[in-house]
Parts: C-alpha cells; structure tokens; sequence
C-alpha cells in the first residue's frame, strides 16, 4: 500500500510541475516575482545628440562618468522576467526530480523480485519472503573439491 501511495503522489508532484511549467511558458500564468530590478537610466528619454553634443563640447565635464546618462542595455522589464522565468524552471525542476524520486521509490516497493536458487524460487513481496520450493531431485554427491588454476563454477545463482 505504501509503495502505490508514493507512486501516485509522485505522479501527481510531476504532472503539476509539467502542468505549471507549460502555463507559465505560455504566459497563461505569471511566474514566481523573486527578482525586481528598477530601471538605471536618469531620465525617461534619453537623446543621444544630447550626448554627442555635450561630448563635442571637451568641456572637463563630459567625460565625467557622474554627469553622463545612465544606459539600461536591456529594459527592466524584459530583464525581470527573464529572471523570473529562470529561477521558477529551475525550482519546478527540483520538484519534479523530488516527484520523480518518490514514484520510483514507490515503483520499487511495488514490483515483485524473483530470486531463483539452486533448489527454491523465492518470491519477495512487499509484506517479506514467502518461499516457494519447487520439486528437484536432492544431491547426491556433494560437489568436489576445486584444483588451484580452475575456474570455480557457482553454485547458486541470483537473478533479480
């Protein structure tokens, strides 16, 4: 029971985060706001024959970084929610990873595993071991003693 209850909230973890991220990309829901970055420039308008004036003029002031015009290369806007559409994939895919770790862990408590021995089938359910014998022939001679420099051969076998 337990194995199908991470199973499911796992699935359920995933198709949220993928649901989520979708919406977002399509601009169908906003993002997470972690980053508001305000605009750099002094004034709203900016003229550049303003700027190219005043750096013809060689007065000792135009070349004084205080007094030029601060430039945005990028708008804020565009900036803000670059980042934020940045930083809301990155955590989406955290919870999808810890969505998906649950589902495999439930996925594991689930499956059956099949361990065959030499002489016994072992069924390992989620509840313990019930063995299962099936019908051989006991051994009669016990297996011989091996030479140095030979291959060993194994005796029992595992297959999971």
């Amino acid at each position: 029971m337990t194995g199908h209850l991470l199973l499911f909230v796992g699935l359920a973890i995933m198709v949220i985060c993928v649901v989520n991220m979708f919406l977002v990309f399509t601009n169908k829901v906003k993002p997470f706001s972690v980053f508001n970055i305000s605009s750099n420039s002094s004034n709203g308008s900016l003229n550049i024959s303003d700027i190219i004036s005043e750096l013809k003029k060689n007065s000792p002031n135009a070349l004084n970084p205080a007094t030029l015009p601060k430039l945005d290369i990028l708008s804020p806007e565009v900036l803000n929610q670059t980042l934020n559409l940045s930083s809301h994939f990155f955590l989406m895919s955290f919870i999808l990873g810890f969505g998906y770790k649950l589902a495999t862990l439930g996925t594991q408590l689930i499956r059956t595993i099949n361990v065959k021995l030499k002489s016994h089938l072992l069924e390992v359910i989620n509840n313990g071991a019930q063995a299962k014998p099936e019908q051989s022939e006991p051994q009669s001679t016990p297996p011989e003693p091996v030479q140095p420099g030979e291959p060993v051969q194994p005796i029992q076998t595992i297959q999971i």
